[in-house]
């Protein structure tokens, strides 16, 4: 069976993997990539979490764990669990992760994360800076909050 040249360049950008988030910091940083593949059920996202963060084992300021997902570590991205769900993936990210700088949202994953950033700010206050820099890459339009 021989794919229509639509549907195998629809292919081949479902299979790439794409960059949702980037964070970097002093001490390292991290990236979720994904890969969208599209079906007759909708757009599904798998997910994995790539990390050079030296923060991984700590909470900064809470010993209490937060999740149950493990933690990511420093292995090729190839061995990297897929995980089904954006929340899956940031909750292997150390909690303070909205105040690390970001570097890059996915377009589709923009309102979600922004969305995130705000309850995190909700429950301790991000600095207007740090607020604006996610929004410029949350919401690129946008020109106020």
């Amino acid at each position: 069976m021989t794919l229509s040249p639509q549907k195998a360049s629809q292919q081949a950008k479902d299979m790439a993997t794409q960059t949702i988030l980037s964070l970097s910091g002093e001490g390292g940083g991290y990236r979720i990539e994904g890969r969208r593949t599209e079906t007759n059920k909708g757009v599904h996202w798998s997910l994995r979490v790539h990390s050079s963060s030296v923060w991984d084992d700590d909470d900064l300021d809470n010993d209490e764990p937060t999740t149950s997902e493990p933690a990511p570590t420093r292995r090729e991205p190839a061995s990297a669990p897929w995980l089904s769900t954006l929340d899956q993936a940031l909750a292997c990210l150390n909690r303070a992760w909205p105040w690390l700088y970001v570097t890059e949202v996915h377009p589709e994953f923009g309102a979600a994360i922004w969305q995130r950033v705000q309850a995190a700010h909700q429950s301790r206050a991000l600095p207007g800076g740090v607020l604006k820099r996610w929004q410029k890459h949350c919401h690129p339009d946008a020109s106020t909050l």
